[in-house]
């Protein structure tokens, strides 16, 4: 009769358990490592998945009017250099005054004789992104700050097709709202001329939340998860030890109870269900040869312990060979001794 292959034992099993264990906390470690580089990197956060630019990063800033110290958020454009980490100082001028047909669209260089050192405030619309900020390189302005012309409106990302290695000025993109109040400032009078300095500065202390979420929650929850699951693994293996394999347990001999052929002293009650013997019912006997009904010993027996309910003797030996024959035969022969 053929062999059936025997499957891993539980020390197998711990042993392997106990090594994937330590590739999967080494995976954790690095992945969580990774995570608290990437920290260190640019990035839009959990709101503003990045997307593949060629020649920019995601950023956002603030414009600061020198004069009152008012403020204003600003998102870098995808294109260009990005703004110096000191911030890029210079003086606000609206082309609107510059272009000979007072357009504030920004789409055509203007003159700017007299003028250095300024940054040009245009409007969306009537062109592209990328096309004002090439007119405004061309006109001298050493920046370029792109106002919304929808109210009520985010912050948009500027982007670029084609080639835009030309562009040599950082460009930033405000709402309606700011651009106005911007305007108004640029418009204004205070004595030495119109207009005002302003500050653009990039925004170091935002933090991406995305990075923040994985480092602090996602990855060590990853590491807890793990751990758990291969602690109650460990459990399980412990928890099988203790209880014997049904196939060694259907391997135990039976006998019929009988009232008349029962000898003196012999057991008529099942010490597990506390129930007499009936004439005819299954019982199972133990090597240690105490005798319960089949279904009461199976049950205690793989559910329970692998030991015997009464004098705890353990039913099942760690290794079966055919010099110490497991059950049956063993059993039986000591039963025809008698």
């Amino acid at each position: 009769m053929p062999t059936v292959p025997q499957s891993l034992s539980l020390p197998q099993h711990a042993a392997i358990l106990s090594s994937l264990s330590r590739h999967v906390l080494r995976v954790l470690f690095c992945l969580q490592l990774l995570a608290m580089f990437a920290t260190s990197l640019p990035s839009p956060g959990l709101f503003n998945p990045r997307l593949p630019v060629a020649n920019g990063i995601f950023a956002e800033g603030k414009i600061i009017v020198l004069r009152n110290n008012v403020s204003c958020q600003d998102r870098l454009a995808a294109f260009g250099p990005q703004l110096p980490d000191p911030g890029l100082l210079g003086f606000l001028v609206s082309v609107s005054k510059l272009d000979t047909h007072g357009k504030n669209t920004g789409c055509t260089p203007v003159s700017a004789t007299g003028l250095s050192n300024w940054i040009a405030l245009v409007q969306r619309g009537q062109c592209g992104f990328v096309d004002k900020v090439r007119a405004m390189q061309a006109s001298g302005a050493k920046s370029v700050i792109v106002g919304d012309h929808t109210p009520h409106s985010g912050l948009i990302t500027m982007f670029a097709t084609g080639n835009t290695s030309d562009i040599t000025v950082p460009s930033v993109f405000v709402s309606l709202l700011d651009y106005e109040q911007l305007q108004r400032e640029a418009n204004a009078q205070y004595g030495y001329g119109p207009g005002v300095e302003v500050l653009l500065i990039p925004n170091d202390l935002d933090v991406p939340l995305l990075e923040i979420i994985i480092v602090t929650v996602v990855s060590p929850a990853a590491v807890m998860i793990c751990m758990y699951i291969m602690w109650s693994y460990r459990q399980y293996l412990r928890r099988q030890q203790e209880l014997a394999p049904m196939r060694l347990v259907l391997n135990l001999p039976t006998r019929v109870f009988s009232m008349e052929g029962g000898k003196e002293n012999e057991p008529i009650r099942c010490a597990i269900c506390l129930e007499d013997f009936q004439e005819g019912e299954q019982i199972r006997i133990l090597m240690c040869k105490h005798e319960f009904h089949v279904d009461c010993v199976d049950k205690w027996l793989t559910q329970r312990k692998r030991t015997c309910p009464i004098c705890k003797q353990d039913t099942c030996p760690t290794e079966a060979t055919e010099s110490t024959p497991l059950l049956g035969d063993s059993v039986a022969g000591s039963s025809d001794n008698v």
